[in-house]
């Protein structure tokens, strides 16, 4: 039992080791040696409390859109070669702005993306994203357009790999159909302000 620690920061003794052994599982590099006073321990209770408010950021948030006007559409191109990925492409709306354009200053997170249109009735799509130089992972969808089946006009809900601030978000796509199919979609994301 740990007993009532002193009220006073002055008086040392077995405080000393309560507030260490209650508090030294919580020792970080940010926090070097032992835990041994109340203003180290304040400042692992204040990591404790920012790393929360950033993890509720990722639970909570206002998903904003792009295109980001309705007279703007966004258009993936697959393989002209079916059951292929095409080129990785940085995403662009049709007045070429760039969807990493809301990631320049702040980290973000995809959090869908709405199947608007496919241009190929009854046939399977693949789509992945990826961001910067090395094409790092962020999320994958797969979709079947429409007629006598599921509807391309849907949301594929996304919950991949943060996009870090500065970096370009690619997407390639894949169709089962030959001749370069396309799908017209759009994208739900947050940024992590």
């Amino acid at each position: 039992m740990l007993g009532v620690w002193n009220q006073n920061p002055n008086e040392k003794g077995t405080d000393d080791a309560a507030l260490a052994a209650v508090l030294g599982a919580l020792n970080t590099a940010a926090a070097t040696g032992s835990v041994s006073d109340a203003k180290s321990a304040m400042a692992m209770v204040k990591q404790i409390v920012t790393n929360s408010e950033s993890a509720v950021l990722l639970v909570s948030h206002s998903t904003l859109i792009f295109p980001a006007v309705t007279n703007l559409t966004c258009t993936l191109t697959a393989s002209a070669t079916a059951n292929e990925w095409s080129s990785w492409v940085e995403i662009v709306d049709s007045a070429a702005t760039a969807l990493s354009a809301a990631f320049a200053a702040v980290d973000g997170h995809i959090t869908g993306m709405i199947t608007e249109e496919a241009n190929e009735d009854d046939t399977e799509y693949m789509v992945q994203l990826a961001y910067g130089a090395g094409k790092s992972p962020i999320t994958s969808w797969r979709l079947r357009s429409a007629t006598n089946k599921v509807s391309s006009t849907g949301q594929s809900e996304g919950r991949g790999d943060h996009i870090p601030a500065g970096e370009t978000v690619y997407a390639r796509v894949m169709c089962a159909a030959a001749l370069a199919k396309t799908l017209s979609v759009h994208f739900r994301y947050f940024l992590h302000t």
